[in-house]
């Protein structure tokens, strides 16, 4: 490290034996001195955009690493198609009972309908689910993001 980067400032933080405990534990999973964490966590946290209020009130900040980001979409993109899947099954269900003429007794139509419906209800219901974790990550889009060192950008979520 160069002189322009060396570290001669000090802070003193206060805190409880229980933070501390917590605060060395995590320190300790990400391989990192405590003074390092608590440095790297606290320029994390400014350069995402969080402020005090938002620390106060307990929001719970999320920063992601580009493949991580990149994972969570291609997975919903996965249960997208998957929830298509289920619609035209239920649908082509649907439509089999309605218009063919088959010899199967009524409860057994009456069964496969309800199957079908409730396939049907199923997935409008995952799909609700999933219009609103999209709506969620799309809104992400637009919110601060912090740069690290290896150039990805993660976004805040609060």
């Amino acid at each position: 490290m160069g002189k322009s980067h060396r570290r001669t400032e000090r802070c003193y933080v206060r805190m409880t034996p229980e933070e501390h405990r917590e605060i060395r534990w995590a320190a300790a999973e990400a391989g990192l001195t405590v003074s390092s964490f608590m440095r790297l966590s606290a320029l994390a946290v400014h350069r995402a955009g969080v402020n005090g209020a938002d620390l106060r009130g307990g929001t719970t900040v999320l920063i992601l690493d580009h493949g991580t980001w990149h994972g969570i979409q291609r997975e919903l993109n996965r249960w997208g198609v998957n929830l298509n899947q289920e619609a035209r099954a239920a649908n082509t269900i649907a439509h089999v009972l309605s218009t063919a003429t088959l010899n199967l007794p009524p409860d057994t139509v009456e069964f496969l309908s309800r199957q079908a419906e409730s396939i049907g209800q199923q997935a409008q219901e995952r799909g609700r689910r999933l219009d609103s974790i999209v709506t969620m990550l799309e809104g992400l889009r637009g919110t601060p993001t912090l740069k690290m060192d290896d150039g990805h950008a993660r976004p805040k979520v609060h």
